[in-house]
């Protein structure tokens, strides 16, 4: 193309032919020469065009490798450390009775499945219920050695159940009622909708555990007195077993989703 223009400009017409054609050779030759022109022109931008998604796509084919590695050795020690949990539970049914939840274990009928706890053997049970009667017996020789004290603690905590004790009692009162009311009676159960006027007393991560049950019940703002009033926070529970109750609308609630442009899930 280049050598085509160089042509072009070599074939230029002289003074004389320009005057003898009345400047036709000359309009003649000027028009060629701008289309060559245009042309080189042209193919210079898409040489420039071509070079630029080379080099793009010589960078994506970069990116793409060292993705590629990264995957190959993260696949890798995936599967490293699936050999090796293989094997460490393959050493753990030598050594156990327990029940191991594998594809066999849950094909089983179901009322083998929900009476046995998976990884759990006759030992370990056994060590577990020594650890709490053991507590139980901690907590009996606490009682026994400060008798009037927890029962004076307990008498303020009936009263706080009754709604006959104030912050004027004193931040420490308080939390010696609930925490001894709790080394008698280790779980309190109750919802969330009483959950504020019985735990009106303790302020934030005054409880120590506060566990929920079918968690998947409840939405997440209905929880939030509770879990900033504990220290640790155990949720269990399955939304698509039992739904979050909700009592505002369902058409309601479908406005404020397209509204808003939130997703159904």
């Amino acid at each position: 193309m280049q050598a085509q223009l160089a042509a072009v400009q070599q074939a230029r017409p002289g003074l004389l032919a320009i005057l003898l054609s009345w400047g036709r050779e000359f309009r003649e030759w000027s028009a060629e020469a701008r289309d060559r022109r245009r042309q080189v022109d042209d193919a210079y931008r898409r040489l420039e065009d071509a070079r630029q998604a080379s080099a793009q796509a010589d960078a994506a084919s970069a990116l793409a490798e060292r993705e590629l590695a990264a995957a190959t050795a993260e696949r890798r020690d995936l599967e490293n450390r699936r050999q090796a949990a293989r094997r460490a539970v393959a050493a753990f049914r030598r050594t156990t009775q327990a029940a191991i939840p594998d594809d066999d274990f849950w094909a089983r009928p179901p009322d083998e499945t929900e009476t046995r706890s998976p990884w759990v053997d006759d030992a370990w049970n056994r060590a577990r219920a020594e650890v709490f009667l053991e507590a139980l017996h901690l907590h009996e020789a606490l009682i026994l050695g400060a008798p009037d004290l927890v029962r004076r603690n307990l008498l303020g905590a009936m009263d706080l159940l009754q709604g006959r004790l104030s912050e004027a009692a004193g931040r420490s009162a308080i939390r010696a009622a609930w925490s001894t009311l709790f080394l008698v009676v280790p779980a309190i159960s109750t919802t969330f909708a009483s959950f504020d006027r019985l735990f009106a007393h303790l302020h934030e991560e005054e409880l120590g555990w506060l566990l929920i049950d079918e968690a998947g019940q409840a939405v997440p703002q209905a929880a939030a007195g509770a879990i900033a009033r504990s220290r640790r926070v155990v949720v269990v529970g399955d939304p698509r077993q039992l739904e979050p109750v909700v009592t505002i609308p369902d058409t309601v609630v479908a406005a404020l989703r397209r509204h808003f442009a939130v997703a159904d899930t």
